[in-house]
């Protein structure tokens, strides 16, 4: 079982308590790393069992309690929400909100207590919530003690809530800490799912033809620690572009193709973190760019699982700072005849390694047929 896959037990064991364990609990891990894409796949899972019973709402820019109202309104009353329907029923949804505060004299908030309560009422199951998970805690515009005190209610009337953040990030870590002791009983870190994820985003980005590339890129972002999914899938996306402007020959070699898309996916996530940036701006030319990218190179070739690559010279070389800084991973023409040069030079220095091979094993069987004569006169001497 993996991290995640526990994670998953873990919300059902605290679904399926009998009785109301009036906690909630949450669901925490750095930006990019998967957390919503984990939690949505919970939900269809659980809605495809349990009819609807778990809903999603996201605190990004809330203001208030009046915003969070809104949100649940639209979670209860999904015929508004549905894309194919929404610009006939956008008239709908704003003269419902207008009738619940004027025509029938009460305020939205007066009319969404009776909502929190409706969402454990076994009766009413159209709407039914079992689990309402809550995203983007540290994004909300709201104090947290309002907003952690809002949804208070719903979980002393056995509704299961689910806060899902990245913990770091949230304001006023002093306060946080003493409203989680009060209100949130356990809490999950997610893992970067690779596997999945980049099996995704190749689906959606990458041409059949490179799909034995996945396993490399899965192995590439583990080794390289990256923990930030949507920097896996924008170095995806990038090698997308530029693998269609190469020509179909160059295509069509597996072992250069892994060696590029190594290179770029190595050289492109410390692009992204800004490893360049400030050489760049010093040397326009890239010369400094290009040292650096060199040094990177060749120490993850020193000291990542490739250890020992036979040949840690960049095969790229002059092009990726023109690839990175200069955007031409679209430049059909330039990237042609730059890698048409690169791939000739690739292919000079495999078949100098081959007849370098060849020579040796030819000096090595030599010298095998020297010792076994010499073995051979000894022995006859003898």
């Amino acid at each position: 079982m993996t991290h995640n896959e526990n994670i998953v037990k873990k919300i059902d064991e605290y679904l399926d308590w009998k009785v109301n364990p009036q906690y909630a609990i949450m669901i925490k891990g750095r930006w990019g790393c998967g957390k919503t894409h984990f939690v949505k796949q919970y939900i269809d899972k659980c809605n495809s069992e349990l009819m609807g019973m778990a809903w999603y709402i996201s605190a990004f820019g809330v203001k208030g309690s009046e915003d969070l109202d809104n949100r649940l309104f639209e979670v209860a009353h999904p015929i508004i929400t549905n894309k194919s329907n929404k610009k006939i029923f956008s008239l709908s949804y704003n003269i419902m909100r207008g009738a619940v505060k004027h025509k029938l004299g009460i305020e939205v908030n007066d009319f969404f207590t009776p909502l929190l309560e409706m969402v454990t009422n076994e009766k009413t199951t159209s709407y039914n919530c079992k689990v309402l998970f809550v995203d983007d805690i540290e994004r909300s515009n709201m104090p947290l003690k309002e907003l952690l005190g809002y949804f208070s209610q719903s979980i002393d009337k056995d509704t299961r809530v689910v806060f899902i953040a990245d913990e770091d990030k949230i304001p006023q870590k002093e306060e946080f800490k003493n409203l989680k002791e009060k209100l949130i009983s356990e809490t999950y870190n997610i893992e970067p799912e690779y596997e999945t994820a980049i099996r995704s985003f190749f689906q959606d980005e990458i041409d059949s033809q490179f799909t034995y590339l996945q396993e490399k890129a899965v192995n590439l972002a583990r080794e390289l620690k990256i923990d930030n999914l949507r920097n896996v899938r924008r170095i995806i996306h990038r090698w997308s572009i530029l693998v269609e402007n190469l020509p179909a020959d160059i295509k069509a070699e597996k072992s250069y193709i892994q060696d590029i898309f190594e290179e770029l996916f190595v050289l492109y996530s410390n692009f992204i973190n800004k490893k360049y940036d400030e050489i760049y701006l010093q040397s326009p030319d890239y010369s400094k760019t290009l040292q650096e990218m060199n040094d990177v190179w060749k120490e993850y070739n020193k000291t990542g699982s490739n250890g020992g690559h036979y040949y840690p010279e960049l095969q790229g070389a002059r092009i990726w700072p023109d690839v990175f800084m200069g955007g031409r991973y679209d430049d059909s023409s330039w990237l042609k005849d730059q890698f048409t040069d690169s791939h000739k030079q690739y292919t000079k220095k495999v078949q100098e390694r081959e007849n370098n091979r060849k020579e040796a094993n030819r000096s090595l069987n030599k010298l095998k047929n020297i010792i076994y004569y010499k073995m051979k006169c000894q022995q006859i001497y003898l």
